[in-house]
């Protein structure tokens, strides 16, 4: 058994590494002639844009996995039903579900090494492709990031400060700005509950504003409403709905945590949560769903045929996961629910396919 496992294995990993090889040059060629102009034209130097496309590698490596593990399931039991080393298995009086065993079990393996990636090499690398793009591309303008739990924004001579950003409202929570001099010397700092964006200018509502005289003494007025022109805008913290990509499942579970403990609606944010252990654990689903997909095709399968139907199948996966993420971020569906209802069905199906199959 141990022989037949190390066989089915190797089988498996030949085409999982072929495929997830394959899909990463075609992302990368297809991300390359999509943001080269951009990066040329801003006369980005050649050390900085490969260092921003080798960033965006393990970004790839963790989407494209999933569906690695599909091709690889349906073209390396494909290839062996039309091998009839399918039949062969039958003769011996192998159960055709303990040849699923170890499929499974390497799948599990790899979604294991794909959450790894996704909790601490993505969200550095990320991280620093879209610094990389942001400010060199000069696409952004200005834009937010987050450090020790709270929202910042520099804008020439401003710092703005937040907990919270709704971006459903464009308003900003607890909010500090700090502006300063033309030698960087603080000269006001202004402390709201709030600040609203009208369309042209930030309300601040209910605060304090400190400003230092000429004789280096600091007046103090408490106000109820204050418009403050400040070279930043809600486009600014559409950044900030990147930031959970950014961040490991650690720092993203404390950011929460502390958002739900003020009392902020943290839908989002906890949906991106549960979406960074739903998303890896895809390739054991999905490894599922192309074993049952080979065992009914049998000898009628092909490595053309085989890829089609792993394209395909991969496509409705990612509309449904994008169809309940969008419902659990417009508060449709709970978080949990959202992230994990794919899995789930699709799960479903392949145990359903699986129990048709001529086992």
């Amino acid at each position: 058994m141990r022989i037949l496992w190390r066989y089915l294995i190797k089988s498996f990993l030949q085409v999982f590494y072929l495929a997830l090889g394959g899909f990463v040059v075609i992302y990368l060629v297809i991300d390359l002639f999509e943001k080269i102009d951009d990066l040329v034209e801003a006369q980005v130097n050649f050390s900085k844009i490969f260092v921003y496309f080798l960033c965006k590698i393990p970004l790839i490596v963790v989407e494209g996995i999933p569906m690695a593990i599909l091709i690889a399931a349906i073209i390396s039991f494909g290839i062996l039903g039309k091998n009839n080393e399918i039949v062969a298995l039958k003769a011996s009086g192998i159960n055709l579900l303990r040849c699923i065993i170890p499929i499974l079990t390497i799948a599990l393996v790899i979604s294991s090494v794909d959450f790894f990636f996704n909790q601490e090499l993505v969200p550095f690398c990320l991280k620093k492709a879209n610094a990389i793009w942001q400010k060199e591309s000069k696409k952004s303008g200005q834009s937010a990031a987050i450090a020790q739990g709270r929202i910042w924004c520099r804008s020439d001579n401003v710092i703005l400060n937040a907990d919270y950003f709704d971006r459903r409202n464009n308003v900003l929570k607890k909010v500090t700005l700090f502006i300063f001099d033309g030698d960087f010397d603080l000269v006001r700092r202004v402390d709201a509950r709030e600040a609203r964006w009208s369309g042209e200018d930030w309300i601040f509502i209910k605060g304090v504003d400190q400003q230092k005289s000429k004789g280096n003494a600091w007046v103090i007025k408490a106000f109820k409403a204050r418009v403050l022109p400040i070279e930043v805008n809600p486009v600014s913290f559409e950044t900030v709905q990147r930031i959970p990509d950014e961040m490991s499942f650690t720092e993203l579970y404390n950011y929460v945590s502390r958002l739900e403990k003020e009392g902020y609606d943290t839908t989002y944010y906890r949906l991106k949560l549960h979406s960074k252990i739903s998303f890896p654990t895809t390739g054991v689903v999905l490894a599922l769903l192309g074993l049952s997909i080979a065992f009914l095709l049998g000898r009628h399968s092909s490595i053309p045929l085989g890829v089609a139907l792993a394209t395909a199948l991969a496509f409705v996966y990612l509309v449904v996961f994008q169809f309940s993420i969008s419902l659990g971020e417009a508060g449709v569906l709970p978080p949990l629910i959202a992230a994990w209802i794919g899995n789930v069905l699709f799960s479903m199906v392949g145990c359903l396919l699986l129990l048709r199959a001529p086992l």
